[in-house]
């Protein structure tokens, strides 16, 4: 494991979740600063794009969130209030609270 961590999202499919949808640029990377990074822009439902956003915090823990397009640009962060990735977690996938988004 080279220390990447890799995002994906999932919808809710009727009462379970859908497959996750995996953007080409999903992989953030092992170290770095504490700025915002982004995944490419993915379609949630018909007609809503959104895009994956985390950011590596000073104690190593990863803060993560989605925005949604918003005409030619990115409306706010949404933030799960389940939002934080430990400093060490493996090579197994981790779950947020959910969000909603494209209004509906």
């Amino acid at each position: 494991m080279d220390g990447r961590v890799e995002f994906g999202l999932q919808e809710r499919d009727g009462s379970g979740w859908a497959d996750r949808i995996l953007p080409p640029r999903r992989f953030f990377p092992a170290a770095g600063g504490t700025r915002w990074l982004s995944s490419s822009p993915i379609m949630v439902g018909e007609d809503t794009e959104v895009r994956i956003i985390a950011r590596r915090l000073e104690d190593g823990r990863i803060e993560f969130g989605v925005q949604e397009r918003d005409g030619s640009g990115w409306a706010d962060r949404i933030l799960p209030s389940q939002r934080f990735f430990p400093a060490a977690g493996g090579a197994r996938w981790l779950g947020s609270s959910p969000v909603e988004v494209g209004g509906e």
